[in-house]
């Protein structure tokens, strides 16, 4: 019996690191030798589909910690781009660097707006908070 829940736990391991790796479900079964309708009833598993969730987590932050790093060195490919000598990659480094620039501004500008929604939002629900605890009858007050 232990055999058998150690390989259905290396399958589900597997199964996890594959959807999150971007394979699909019907892929994913077809690696394992399954079906597809074995893969679907698994991710109806709370805890697999925690721990897929969190592994898509920390792939993700890989990704944005590799990109981060990789910025620096395409910066500078894109600045020695605008130098060429040639107009037409002088034309797509421009191009490119206004597109990015504008994305950016614009990224930044809803960043800014959905912090001051929370904002409101969490001083809305303060507000609330404190009318119910003032509302409340006064036999219902604590001692």
């Amino acid at each position: 019996m232990d055999t058998a829940m150690t390989e259905i736990e290396q399958r589900n391991e597997t199964m996890i690191e594959l959807l999150a790796s971007g394979f699909n479900q019907v892929q994913v079964a077809s690696e394992l030798g399954v079906s597809d309708r074995t893969i679907r009833r698994a991710l109806e598993d709370e805890g697999i589909r925690a721990e897929l969730a969190g592994r898509r987590a920390e792939k993700v932050n890989e990704a944005v910690t590799r990109l981060n790093n990789m910025t620096s060195q395409a910066l500078d490919v894109l600045a020695d781009s605008m130098a060429s000598e040639k107009g037409q990659i002088r034309l797509r480094a421009a191009q490119m660097t206004l597109d990015w620039s504008l994305k950016l501004g614009r990224d930044t500008d809803l960043r800014e707006q959905l912090t001051r929604i929370e904002g409101r939002l969490h001083d809305e629900a303060e507000n609330e908070n404190d009318e119910a605890q003032h509302d409340r009858p006064d036999d219902f007050l604590p001692i």
